[in-house]
Formats: structure tokens, C-alpha cells, sequence
């Protein structure tokens, strides 16, 4: 079964970063309305389009003529490209055509880039005027994302739908993809109106983002557009109106663009095929997070744990803060909480669950708190009002008590119930309860999951393993760094004062208002190594005072009468990494990454294999850390997209920056 990839080497040069500037970036599209019902926008100095009729039948005939080239018992997906998200016009419109053309199985990825993005209210005023468009215009309101720079992604039609926004500057947006399309829908302004939109880089890009045989329609045709699009490889097939009375440009790709963004000792094996069973090592809510996420794709997936249910040890606990990090800086390690926040907001929104408690104040210095709003409005990283800097007054008229320092606000944040959370996401999902998973082994075609006397539990395709700290307890996956950090949950009676507190407070601790007449406060961080046979973990009131100590005075003030020695708790271990990021994504065998990148030792450049030799089938995520409610969402998303060759959910470099190939480069690199 073992893969081994050519041995010949190929030249490798890392392309060059972008960055957006550091100065503020702009998102504003400055429109208004003219006669009532026209969008006007003085960024282009034009209307959007809103002749529904033609812009219908262009859509029908093009997807239809895409539809005709394909195999789709080849495929479980169709991915489709715009340049130009605008009104959402062309999007819905697809959608509309997709639930009545597409076979069932196959799924829609939509990825669109937005220079300028309108708001929900925007977009449902203008989208309301088109009655036969009324199913999907509500369904693009219902999950469309507040405006903030990057990748968002949202999920339509039960799943079948999958858009993704990327807001911001169109060439830094459409650099991070990674994917391959197989359409292409251009913007509807013109070259003299949106420059940035048809620049030679966007071509480009498009090219290399595009399949064989991809198709790209476009209503602009002059000369600049038809020699950039022959110059990456479209060759133009029809120039007719196809009845809208628009002249449209059609194109396909007939030759690819190699040039490979991704370094070649990260880039991926070929992925997983598309029958057969994928064995997920461990049901905590990362192990649950890549089962919804496989499940949701049609895939077969066995969930194994040496606990009687699902979400016990570090994800049983009663309650889970879900809450953004605040960086002053833009870095991969703030980037990726930021669509990690979005995605899991945007999770709870699909499955429908209740919070226990909405908003989460954090308590900051005023010069701290003015520091980080300031950033955010520069970087535009989160939306307009997820974070708000707050007086003393101010916090305490919002949490329902007085405080006496400043702060900033969380009003989308909050607390979820775990067991309820985990219950949803894995609906549908096989369940092998109380397995001790001892070794995992290749056998064949597949993998031998076996229990610790060495008996096979199960056989088979492929291997997640998400067992938090015992990740590292397998042969295939001990040379990964992860760190057991122990963390107890203080669960302490109401008072008459506490009962006012109407939302969570984070300070050094954090306090969770009550439900059932009991609060939650938490956590203590206790590195070390511990005996994975004791379970549950004792928990002892030495940590329940230093979770006390944590608390700001006034909160402390709340519980001054209290005996400690009456309160409960809940304590588990969770892993982390040095550089506090996942492990998520295929993984690498290491003897062999170290003698075909030896060469990294001198630099990222040179002559390097194509990519790693892969222990085929097998995967990771892990080291969640302390927030894994926060990032299981957005990682298991990753993971699923890589396994499934799909289009990734957020930025390239993000989601490299998760690579469990990342410390052996790093050991080459440091070995100089």
C-alpha cells in the first residue's frame, strides 16, 4: 500500500508573500439607491445588474453546457469561481439551477471574491424584487456573513451548497485559494470600471485555479481580455448573446498553468478515494467535528473510543466559552482564530443550537482596550460591532453587575452546552464505544486499528486520528510534538448577588452565569506528563482556588461567604503544541521527509521531490489546546477538503500553517 513518489527532484522556488497593507483597508462599496430600487455604486460609478430574465437564461445556458462535458460518477463535487460576488445575483441564480440539474450526490463549491462587499440588508433589499429567486435569496440571507476581511464560509441547501466569501483586495484574495475550479463567472462591471477585477495578476490566477477543460463566461470581450485569457491557456469557444441580448464570451481551458503555491514539503497526497470506511480514533469534539464533516460529504465513518459515549475527558465538560483572541498583530496564529470564531458561529447558526449565555465581557486596561479596537479597525479581521471597547458603566449596565474596569465586548460570543453541541454534529454517526485503541497498523489496502493485546478492533480505507494527547501513543504518529496540559473546571452554587450576572467575564479566570443554579469558572493550565489510565481525573480544591483567584475582585466579591471545599468540578487533560496551533492534515512518514528535504538545510529553495512520502490514509487532528470548541469546526473543515481534494475554507497559509509536516521542516531548518 505504501506510496512512494517519483524520485526525480524538481526546482522549487517560494513565492513571494502578500500582504494587505497595514494601513486601513476599505471595504466600503458607497452605494445608494436610485429610483427606489437601482443600486448604485460610486466606487464603479455604476448600477448593479438587475435584469433578471437575461442574466437567468446566460446562467441556464452555461451551466448546462459545463454540466454536459462531465462524469459525475467521477466527481462528488462541482466548484465554480466569481469574480465579483456583487448582489449575489449570479449566485442564487446558480443555485436555483443546481437543486433542479445536478445529480444528487454532488456538491456545489461556490468561491467568490469581493472587493467591496454589500451587507445583508443591501443584498436582501435588492434580491427581495425577484420573486422566483424568493427560496434562495432567503437562504443566502439566513447565512450570509457580516463583512470582515478573508475567508468565510457558509453551508445552503442541507450542505448540498457550500459558498465562500473571501472579502477584501481581489489579487491577496484569490492568491490563498487553494483549489481547482471548473467554472468560471466574471464580473459584471467592466475593465474601465474595476481595474483591480481584470489586472493581468487576477488572469493569472485564474488559470492556475482552474481545471482542464474548465469553462469561463464573461460579458466583457475586448482585446486585452481575450489575449490574457489565451495567454494562460483559454481557448474562446462561443461569442453569441444565447438570447439575453448580451453578447457572451465563453471560454475553455486548454492548457494548465503549472505553478505550484504550495512548498513541496507540505504539499498533500492524492486523496482518499470515494467508497470505503474512514476510522476516526478518538470522539472528543475534534474526533465529532471530522465525522460531521466526512458524513456531511456522503463518506462512511466509524467513530472509536475507549469511553462508553462520545464528548468525555477534556470535552465532557459542562459548559465551553466561545470567544475570539484578540491579536494587535496579523500572524497566522491570529488569522486562523479569526475564521476559526466566524466558523463556529456560522456551525452553531447550521445545527441550530441553543447558547447557554450570550456575550462574554473581557476585562482590559483602557489603553490596551483602545490598542486592539484600533487594530481591528485597521485590519477589518472581524466585523463591524463583534467587538466593542466598553467604560466601567458601560460593562456594568451590559453584564448585569458592577465592575469597575473597562473592557471589551463579545456580543456574539457566549457559552455552549458541549453535550448538546456534540449530540447534533454526530446524528447518523457509528459509534464503537469503550475500545483502547493500542496500535494502528497498515494491513493491505487499508489499516488495522487494533486494541492494546494486539486483537483487531476494525479494519479500515483510512485513519483519522483525534485523540487528543494519546495522538502520539502510535507508532505512525509519535514523532509529533504535542503537550498534555491539564485543566480543572470549578462548578460553585448561585448567591443571591451572582444571580445578576447576565453574561460571561474573562479575566484571568472566567466566570460563566449561572444555569440550574450553578456557575462554571475556569481554567487552570497544569503542564506535565499524566497516567491515561486514571480516569476521571481527581479534582482537588488547590485548583479550585487558584480558578477563584483568577476572577477580577468584583466578581470575586460575589462569592466571598462561599466554602470552597463544597464545590464541585471537572477536570481533563487537553494537548497542545509549542506554537499553540492544531495539527491537522495527512501525515508524513519521518524518516523519510528528513533524507529527501535534507536539503532544507541550506534554504527553501532548490532541487526538492515532489512532495512528502505519505503513510497513505492517514491523518490528524489534534492539539486543540484549551479552545477546542473554538477551532474543531474550522480544522475538521480543513482536513475534510484535503482528504477530498475539495476547495480549502480558509487562506492557503493558514491552513499550512497547521501542517504536521511543519516541525520536521523546522528541525531541517534549524539544523543548519
Amino acid at each position: 500500500m505504501k506510496v512512494i513518489p517519483p524520485k526525480a527532484k524538481h526546482f522549487f522556488r517560494p513565492p513571494p508573500r502578500r500582504f494587505v497593507d497595514a494601513g486601513p483597508v476599505d471595504l466600503d462599496p458607497a452605494v445608494s439607491w436610485i429610483g427606489g430600487d437601482r443600486l448604485f455604486s460610486s466606487k464603479f460609478n455604476a448600477c448593479y445588474i438587475d435584469r433578471e430574465k437575461s442574466v437567468f437564461i446566460e446562467q441556464t445556458s452555461f451551466l448546462k453546457a459545463c454540466f454536459l462535458r462531465r462524469n459525475w460518477m467521477e466527481t462528488n463535487y462541482f466548484a465554480i469561481g466569481e469574480i465579483g460576488f456583487g448582489t449575489g445575483l449570479n449566485f442564487s441564480i446558480i443555485s436555483n439551477l443546481w437543486k433542479r440539474m445536478a445529480p444528487a450526490h454532488v456538491r456545489l463549491h461556490y468561491v467568490a471574491v469581493e472587493r467591496y462587499p454589500l451587507n445583508v440588508d443591501l443584498i436582501s433589499k435588492f434580491l427581495r424584487k425577484f420573486s422566483n429567486l424568493e427560496t434562495e435569496f432567503q437562504e443566502l440571507v439566513n447565512v450570509y456573513p457580516p463583512i470582515h476581511v478573508g475567508f468565510n464560509r457558509v453551508w445552503l441547501h442541507s450542505g448540498k451548497i457550500v459558498l465562500t466569501l473571501i472579502f477584501g483586495p481581489i489579487v491577496e484574495g484569490l492568491s490563498e485559494v487553494e483549489g481547482q475550479m471548473d467554472a468560471w463567472i466574471m464580473n459584471d462591471f467592466s475593465r474601465e470600471k474595476s481595474p483591480d477585477m481584470w489586472s493581468s495578476e487576477v488572469f493569472t490566477l485564474i488559470g492556475r485555479l482552474s481545471k482542464l477543460g474548465s469553462r469561463l463566461k464573461s460579458v466583457h470581450s475586448d482585446s486585452y481580455i481575450l489575449s490574457e485569457l489565451n495567454r494562460v491557456g483559454f481557448e474562446i469557444a462561443e461569442l453569441n448573446s444565447n438570447g439575453s441580448n448580451r453578447k457572451i464570451l465563453i471560454g475553455d481551458l486548454r492548457k494548465t498553468v503549472v505553478e505550484k503555491q504550495i512548498p513541496p514539503w507540505f504539499r498533500p497526497p492524492v486523496v482518499i478515494g470515494e467508497k470505503g470506511t474512514t476510522g476516526i480514533i478518538g470522539a472528543g469534539i475534534a474526533g465529532c467535528a471530522i465525522a460531521r464533516a466526512l458524513i456531511s460529504r456522503g463518506r462512511n465513518v466509524i467513530l472509536i473510543d475507549q469511553r462508553d459515549k462520545v464528548a468525555q475527558e477534556a470535552s465532557g465538560i459542562p459548559g465551553a466559552l466561545i470567544s475570539p483572541s484578540i491579536g494587535s498583530q496579523a500572524n497566522e496564529l491570529s488569522n486562523f482564530y479569526d475564521r476559526a470564531y466566524r466558523m463556529v458561529l456560522a456551525s452553531m447558526n447550521e445545527l441550530g443550537n441553543n447558547w447557554r449565555s450570550r456575550g462574554v465581557f473581557k476585562v482590559l486596561e483602557n489603553h490596551t482596550v483602545d490598542r486592539r479596537i484600533y487594530s481591528l479597525s485597521q485590519r477589518m479581521n472581524l466585523w463591524a460591532g463583534a467587538a466593542l471597547g466598553l467604560t466601567r458603566k458601560e460593562a456594568s449596565d451590559l453584564i448585569g453587575i458592577e465592575i469597575s474596569s473597562s473592557g471589551i465586548w463579545f456580543g456574539d460570543a457566549g457559552v455552549v452546552e458541549p453535550a448538546d453541541y456534540i449530540a447534533k454534529k454526530i446524528d447518523g454517526v457509528e459509534f464503537l464505544a469503550n475500545k483502547m485503541v493500542g496500535e494502528i497498523l497498515i494491513d493491505g489496502d487499508g489499516w488495522s486499528i487494533n486494541d492494546i493485546s494486539g486483537n483487531q478492533i476494525l479494519w479500515v480505507d483510512n485513519v483519522v486520528v483525534a485523540a487528543s494527547q494519546n495522538s502520539i501513543c502510535f507508532g505512525v504518529t509519535k514523532h509529533l510534538p504535542l503537550t498534555g496540559v491539564m485543566g480543572q473546571l470549578s462548578i460553585l452554587p448561585e448567591t443571591p448577588s451572582s444571580s445578576r450576572l447576565s453574561a460571561a467575564v474573562l479575566g484571568g479566570s472566567y466566570l460563566i452565569p449561572a444555569s440550574s443554579g450553578t456557575h462554571i469558572i475556569g481554567s487552570t493550565h497544569i503542564r506535565g506528563s499524566f497516567d491515561n489510565s486514571i480516569w476521571p481525573l481527581p479534582v482537588t480544591s488547590e485548583d479550585h482556588a487558584k480558578n477563584f483567584k483568577g476572577l477580577v475582585p468584583e466578581i470575586q466579591c460575589l462569592f466571598s461567604d462561599a466554602d470552597k471545599s463544597g464545590w464541585s468540578g471537572y477536570a481533563g487533560v487537553r494537548a497542545t503544541t509549542s506554537d499553540r496551533l492544531p495539527i491537522v492534515g495527512p501525515v508524513a512518514e519521518p524518516e523519510s521527509f528528513r533524507t529527501d528535504f535534507s536539503r532544507l538545510r541550506h534554504g527553501p529553495k532548490g532541487q526538492f521531490p515532489k512532495l512528502p512520502v505519505y503513510q497513505p490514509g492517514l491523518y490528524i487532528i489534534a492539539g486543540l489546546g484549551s479552545r477546542g470548541f473554538l477551532t474543531a469546526d474550522v480544522s475538521a473543515e480543513i482536513l475534510a477538503c484535503q482528504m477530498l481534494g475539495e476547495p480549502w475554507p480558509v487562506e492557503r497559509n493558514i491552513a499550512l500553517s497547521l501542517s504536521p509536516s511543519r516541525f520536521l521542516f523546522r528541525q531541517l531548518r534549524a539544523d543548519k
